[in-house]
């Protein structure tokens, strides 16, 4: 996981496994701060009390500067003081999220794991080939596949897509064969979630990366720095214009029948009048949505 993580977005990252979502931040924690441990930890299956004796009680999930130095002052200034702290003295002092906290350190199942997931950040669809693939058509044909997902996805989610990244590469399993790794990445703007859009800058970025001579096992799709689609803004706009149109029309037709100027002088309007009562009833119309 943290291999595939830095290969799609080239930040390191880090593992931490534990019984409760407490404990697995704190492993999360100490693994970051030892580079030994190579970016996962167990805190499971280590010598857990030692470790949090170890953690000061503001590294502890939860628990602020302010709390800490609270604790502090009743001599509570590790995560494993905080473990063997008294239940009802944490309750009276730090309330019942305190409580449950330190119940966690214990191993006690307190803080549920988030069931809805928040926003996603990104949409990725990504997948190996049956046999190895060197001609471009056979990539071409399975990424845009792939891409078809993103955008079903992003229509789902009723998100737009603001960056792409598409990437291929060769079988890492087998050294013997010529190696070839590759990824490149482009904008929209404005953001979108249109597959033709998607599919055609995704063929895009493949065409500056593919490579002849290698034996392909993989390609794939990210889209990332997603924002949420707005419904009404098309409509608005819309009609903004089209009452943009009609004051135009109106101005003109008022214009020609109290006045003998020629046609030319007529149309002279001024941009910046125009691009304001529009954009005034934008806002009206926005505020009427709201």
């Amino acid at each position: 996981m943290r291999a595939k993580v830095r290969r799609w977005t080239g930040l390191p990252v880090s593992v931490g496994i534990g019984p409760t979502k407490t404990l697995a931040k704190l492993a999360n924690r100490w693994a970051k701060k030892n580079p030994r441990l190579n970016g996962v930890f167990d805190l499971a299956a280590a010598r857990a009390d030692e470790i949090l004796a170890r953690i000061e009680c503001q590294d502890i999930w939860g628990i602020g500067r302010r709390t800490a130095a609270k604790l502090a002052k009743a001599g509570i200034r590790t995560a494993r003081d905080l473990k063997l702290a008294d239940i009802p003295w944490i309750r009276n002092e730090l309330g019942v999220v305190g409580e449950r906290i330190a119940r966690e350190l214990n191993g006690i199942s307190c803080l549920a794991m988030e069931e809805v997931l928040a926003s996603k950040k990104a949409i990725a669809s990504a997948r190996s080939f049956g046999h190895q693939v060197e001609s471009i058509e056979e990539i071409q044909q399975a990424l845009s596949t792939y891409i078809a997902r993103v955008a079903e996805k992003l229509r789902a989610g009723k998100m737009l897509a603001s960056r792409m990244e598409v990437f291929v590469e060769t079988n890492p399993f087998k050294p013997e064969s010529p190696q070839y790794h590759a990824s490149a990445q482009a904008t929209f703007m404005p953001p979108t979630d249109h597959t033709p859009a998607l599919i055609s800058k995704g063929l895009e970025l493949l065409s500056k990366i593919y490579r002849q001579g290698f034996e392909y096992k993989k390609t794939g799709v990210m889209v990332t720095e997603l924002i949420r689609k707005i419904p009404c803004r098309g409509r608005c706009l819309m009609r903004a214009a089209k009452t943009s149109k009609s004051i135009f029309n109106r101005s003109w037709i008022n214009s020609t029948k109290s006045s003998a100027k020629t046609l030319s002088a007529t149309l002279r309007w001024d941009a910046a009048d125009l691009e304001n009562a529009a954009g005034a009833k934008i806002k009206v119309l926005h505020h009427e949505v709201g």
